[in-house]
């Protein structure tokens, strides 16, 4: 990564997939932000998550967009924390209580969670997706003998439910909308939004932020610009997804304000955190080593710097990051 004398020029790489939460990365680069807050840069399409990080560690990107609980996974399975390529956490870039769904597919015959009692259920085999759907059906008392969970792709859903071979997935936005929109009453979405919380970061390597926090304020300057343009001109934004995604225009309006978007650290962002690790120590049945860590991998120095406002951790935390004694 070079940099210019003259504008501080950087070639941070972005990473990002055609998902909505993503939609502060497309909007910086169409609109030339990260430009005018001399960032120099391009948007890659790397792929999964695990491929993202992987980059990540690798130098081929500098930022991306994660899910809270890939984050959190991704911390759990570090077995040598502390190395310079390893992700930290920059800012809380969304949260969202009505982007991801369970979706059954059996008309007036599905009354309410109980019905799943005996059928198959799609599950992406990604972090977010298991995380609702182990919160999901730990509340409506669903144990793991009722319910045979399967691995699928969300692209694949609509055709698996139609096919026989599951009767409800774990789905999200526009995903919920196509099945919907092929399914009509046929298919019943479950609310989840009284349960759990799509939550996404922006994530660097920790070399990164510490040889470069002004570069790391310049793209969330950028970012924040962005959100900006979104919350003004939603439909303008709705479109240069749809352009980008190659989605089309029902698809655009399902996911239109899906997500709250929104730089920030504060305490929920490490309580949202440390449940995703609590859940993760569950699910792999032992404890998940990480809660001492929490301090370092959430650096609010580059967020502090663009909007003071938005880094809210008082006392000890912001002190310790601010390089208080």
């Amino acid at each position: 990564m070079a940099a210019g004398p003259a504008a501080a020029q950087t070639d941070p790489h972005q990473s990002t997939t055609p998902d909505y939460a993503d939609l502060p990365m497309i909007v910086a680069e169409e609109l030339s932000l990260f430009a005018k807050n001399a960032v120099e840069g391009r948007l890659r399409s790397i792929g999964s998550v695990a491929q993202d990080l992987m980059a990540l560690r690798n130098s081929e990107i500098d930022f991306t967009t994660l899910g809270l609980a890939a984050f959190a996974e991704d911390l759990a399975r570090d077995p040598a924390p502390g190395e310079p390529n390893d992700p930290v956490i920059l800012a809380s870039l969304g949260q969202s209580t009505d982007y991801e769904h369970v979706v059954a597919y059996g008309g007036d015959a599905v009354t309410d969670p109980s019905w799943l009692r005996g059928h198959r259920v799609g599950v992406p085999n990604a972090p977010d997706p298991r995380l609702l759907w182990a919160t999901f059906s730990s509340y409506y008392g669903l144990a793991p003998q009722d319910v045979e969970v399967v691995d699928i792709d969300a692209e694949e859903a609509g055709d698996r439910l139609a096919g026989g071979d599951v009767q409800a997935v774990v789905t999200w936005q526009p995903f919920t909308a196509r099945l919907k929109r092929r399914f009509g009453e046929k298919a019943h979405i479950f609310s989840v939004n009284h349960l759990y919380t799509s939550r996404w970061v922006l994530v660097t390597r920790r070399e990164l932020v510490e040889a470069s926090a002004e570069t790391c304020s310049r793209v969330l300057a950028a970012l924040g610009e962005a959100i900006e343009q979104i919350e003004a001109d939603p439909a303008l934004a709705g479109a240069i997804f749809a352009d980008y995604a190659g989605l089309d225009t029902a698809d655009t309006a399902a996911l239109e304000g899906a997500i709250s978007f929104d730089l920030s650290v504060d305490w929920s962002l490490i309580a949202e955190l440390q449940h995703r690790l609590a859940w993760l120590a569950h699910e792999h049945g032992k404890p998940v080593e990480a809660n001492g860590r929490l301090l370092d991998i959430i650096r609010i120095d580059p967020l502090a710097t663009v909007t003071p406002s938005a880094a809210r951790l008082p006392g000890a935390l912001g002190a310790r990051h601010r390089g208080a004694p």
